[in-house]
């Protein structure tokens, strides 16, 4: 017997409105107006901007220095990072600016970090001339060097992540590349990304990487956030296809379960802590498991 069913779903808009709301509970005023591909960005920009708190391990380059003034600075943040604490307060204050897209990071796949020891009214640790620049994966923190704020289009950076850590940035390695035609100065790093041009760095004789941040698009955004606000955006609508398609079987899923779905239907996505996905038939008060949505 076929069913017939009156369905009210949109998880495009609930998606919005999960996004919306998790960057409000961060503090943050959103403009109602902004449409689900801007609030998409500007969560995931702010999810890589921020190095979200977990514990790793912490490595030093083989060249690495810091001054004496910096020491207790650069200890306390090292703490943080090992134990897994939050280390927002070291990072740049432009973390408040929503919009704001961080050139280094979206370049090459770097944060600076100050090494002040006072927190300020902000929250934010006072600011140094000298910051920490490294590099972060999910188990390990690369401390590349402490340098000054002009430092931040200086292939020496690469380089020195080639020299020391190169298992790290292996899967941006050109492997059909072995040389440039021209060699790039760090003044053409800094021109190129006031252009949104992607540039290739070549570290050595025969060694030849991509940005390892993935870089920027021509619209000065960050390559790999919008490929990743694809990714979600698409996993959404998959979400939502398989419940239209999948209606009957749910209703009778629920029914073996003793709830009644009626006629009319209505879905809401919801997302637990964990990043499952169901959906919620909100007139029947029956949820339905959907899958993770990372994919996996």
């Amino acid at each position: 017997m076929p069913f017939n069913h009156q369905v009210h779903i949109n998880f495009s808009e609930d998606w919005k409105r999960y996004l919306k709301m998790q960057l409000e509970t961060l503090g943050y005023k959103i403009d109602g107006n902004l449409d689900l591909q801007e609030i998409s960005y500007n969560y995931f920009n702010w999810i890589r901007r921020n190095v979200l708190p977990q514990i790793r391990r912490v490595y030093k380059s083989d060249e690495f220095t810091c001054p004496q003034k910096h020491l207790n600075g650069l200890k306390l943040l090292e703490e943080k990072i090992i134990k897994g604490e939050h280390i927002w307060p070291h990072l740049s204050r432009k973390l408040k600016d929503l919009d704001y897209n961080d050139d280094l990071l979206n370049d090459w796949g770097i944060h600076h970090l100050h090494l002040g020891e006072k927190v300020e009214s902000d929250g934010y640790i006072k600011r140094t001339g000298l910051v920490l620049f490294a590099r972060f994966d999910k188990s390990n923190a690369y401390l590349i060097d402490v340098m000054d704020h002009h430092s931040f289009t200086k292939q020496k950076m690469i380089k020195v992540i080639h020299r020391n850590w190169p298992d790290s940035i292996e899967n941006f390695r050109l492997k059909g590349v072995h040389k440039l035609n021209s060699k790039l100065t760090d003044d053409n790093i800094a021109s190129f990304r006031k252009s949104g041009v992607l540039s290739l760095i070549e570290v050595e004789p025969g060694v030849v990487y991509a940005p390892p941040g993935l870089g920027l698009t021509t619209a000065k955004t960050s390559v790999q956030i919008g490929t990743e606000v694809d990714f979600y955006t698409k996993r959404i609508r998959q979400f939502e296809n398989h419940v239209r398609s999948n209606v009957g079987k749910f209703a009778q899923a629920a029914k073996k379960k003793g709830h009644h779905m009626g006629h009319e239907l209505r879905f809401h996505l919801l997302i637990d802590e964990n990043n499952e996905v169901y959906a919620n038939e909100i007139l029947s008060q029956t949820s339905f498991y959907l899958g993770s949505i990372n994919g996996k």
